[in-house]
């Protein structure tokens, strides 16, 4: 597939992946109304599942599979003995990133969990669309191209700045487009960058499109540390100090183990294999 080809491909993905939010979308819906997150699961489910079949059966089938294996590979979707394991080692490292916060909760002995519309959107069927558009297909596509280990970067540009989508949910809700309104969903897109960054890494490392579901299922759960045991009114604040080192050892660990412990060469993924190929 040409660079060009495959860059067009990039950019149409993630328009049709938010366009087909608003596909008979009730002006006045809300984003968390359970009959709009009903309805986006129907559309958004369509978008995702159409375009995947199109891009594999206009590039996989044509193109891909001279170069290798088949659709199952490519997408992530084959079962090997590695992708059990490769689940596992990105469970753990993930687990140490956010030690610091595990212990938190622990302290703060908040354990409950209401698990409703909202939680499956939250946990289960985003992580499954978003990485079929944003690993499968976008990163698939960028590597295809000929871009490498920059299919991870790019990728996680373009997954990160398409969630500025979300400033409609400010125009919807009529609230004042200002700094303060918007912050949050800058934040968002900062966020969502370097998720993708690290979620990238895995698909490509690991070749395993259930590792970065599971993943991202489960960093949506855990949400991001907001550090409010340092408060002195807050219940765990006594433990303040202990929380702090794990926080300091956790985040250490992760970056000094995430090579080691998600390494291409261990797992031997397709995707890695056919990077060298073109170097």
């Amino acid at each position: 597939m040409s660079s060009s080809y495959s860059i067009v491909w990039a950019l149409l993905t993630p328009f049709i992946f938010i366009g087909s939010i608003y596909i008979n979308k009730p002006s006045s819906s809300l984003r968390d109304h359970p009959e709009e997150i009903k309805r986006r699961f129907l559309m958004v489910g369509s978008g995702t599942i159409i375009w995947n079949i199109l891009f594999y059966y206009f590039f996989t089938i044509p193109h891909l599979s001279l170069q290798g294996p088949g659709v199952l590979t490519w997408s992530g979707l084959a079962l090997t003995w590695t992708t059990h394991i490769s689940i596992l080692s990105a469970l753990a490292i993930t687990f140490i990133f956010y030690a610091g916060f595990l212990v938190e909760q622990f302290f703060e002995e908040r354990y409950e969990t209401k698990f409703d519309i909202r939680a499956l959107r939250a946990y289960i069927v985003a992580p499954i669309f978003e990485e079929l558009m944003y690993r499968s297909c976008l990163i698939n596509t960028l590597v295809a191209g000929g871009f490498g280990w920059n299919s991870v970067w790019i990728s996680a540009l373009i997954f990160g700045i398409s969630h500025l989508y979300r400033i409609e949910d400010i125009i919807t809700s009529g609230r004042r487009i200002s700094f303060s309104s918007l912050f949050p969903v800058l934040f968002q897109v900062c966020f969502t960058t370097v998720f993708g960054l690290y979620v990238g890494y895995i698909f490509l490392a690991t070749g395993s499109l259930y590792t970065v579901i599971i993943i991202h299922g489960f960093c949506n759960f855990m949400g991001i540390p907001n550090f409010t045991c340092f408060n002195p009114e807050h219940p765990a604040y006594r433990y303040k100090t202990s929380i702090q080192l794990t926080y300091s050892v956790g985040i250490i660990a992760f970056f000094v183990l995430l090579p080691l412990m998600i390494n291409p060469e261990f797992f031997n993924s397709w995707h890695s294999e056919f990077i060298k190929r073109l170097v």
